[in-house]
C-alpha cells in the first residue's frame, strides 16, 4: 500500500530545502564576487604616471635576480619549501611569500607575467608563512624599502610622488618574428601617513596581434 501522507511530506521537505538553498545562494553571491575580486589582488592604481621609457633593469631585480628568472624561482622553491606555492589554475603560477619583521615579501612568476611586492599587508589569496630564515638578501632593485617617505621615494626613483597611491606605468609594442608583443611594466606605490607601506613591481608580455 502506498503511503500518500509520507510521500507528500517528503515532497514538502524537498521543496523547503530547495528554497533554503536558493535563498542562501542569492545572499552569498555578493560575498562570492568580492572574494573573487580580492583573489586577483584588485588594488586601485591610484594616480597614474605614464613613463616614456622602460624601467631600469635593476628595478626588476630582487636580491640581484630577475623576478621572471625560472632558475631564481627554482632556488626559492628549494630553499624555502614552506614559503613557496604553485597553482595550475588557468595557467601556471609559482609564488613565494614570506613574513619577517612585519613585512610580507611576495615574488611571483608564471604564464601571466612576473611581479614582486614588499608590503605591511598580507597577500589575500596565497598562504604566507612566517620565516626565521635569512631573507635579508632579497632586497628590491628599486632601492626602495618599507617606511620611506614620499620625498625619499621620489628622490630614489626619479619621479615626483604626491598621491597616497601612485602607479608608474610603461607600455610598448615589441616586434617579434611572427607576432607583435605588448610589453607592460608597472611600479605601484602605496603610502599611509607619508610612509611607504606597499611597493609592487610588475612585468608582463603577451601577444598583441
Amino acid at each position: 500500500m502506498i503511503d500518500y501522507t509520507t510521500n507528500r511530506n517528503m515532497r514538502i521537505y524537498a521543496k523547503t530545502n530547495l528554497v533554503i538553498f536558493v535563498t542562501l545562494f542569492i545572499i552569498m553571491m555578493p560575498n562570492l564576487s568580492k572574494a573573487d575580486h580580492d583573489c586577483v589582488e584588485g588594488i586601485d592604481d591610484g594616480y597614474r604616471i605614464v613613463a616614456t621609457r622602460k624601467f631600469p633593469t635593476q628595478w626588476l631585480l630582487i636580491g640581484g635576480n630577475l623576478i621572471s628568472d625560472k632558475a631564481f624561482h627554482a632556488e626559492l622553491q628549494k630553499k624555502f619549501k614552506h614559503n613557496y606555492s604553485e597553482s595550475f589554475e588557468e595557467g601556471y603560477t609559482g609564488f613565494f611569500c614570506a613574513l619577517k619583521n612585519g613585512v610580507y615579501l611576495s615574488i611571483s612568476n608564471g604564464d601571466f607575467g612576473a611581479w614582486a611586492e614588499f608590503s605591511t599587508l598580507p597577500a589575500k589569496c596565497w598562504m604566507c608563512n612566517k620565516t626565521t630564515a635569512d631573507i635579508g638578501y632579497l632586497v628590491s632593485g628599486t632601492g626602495l624599502a618599507i617606511g620611506l617617505s614620499k620625498k625619499e621615494t621620489s628622490h630614489i626613483i626619479g619621479y615626483t610622488i604626491e598621491a597616497d597611491t601612485t602607479s608608474i606605468v610603461f607600455k610598448e609594442i615589441e616586434e617579434a618574428q611572427k607576432h607583435r608583443i605588448q610589453h607592460s611594466q608597472k611600479l605601484r606605490l602605496v603610502f599611509r601617513k607619508n610612509k611607504l607601506i606597499r611597493c609592487s613591481i610588475y612585468e608582463n608580455r603577451e601577444l598583441y596581434d
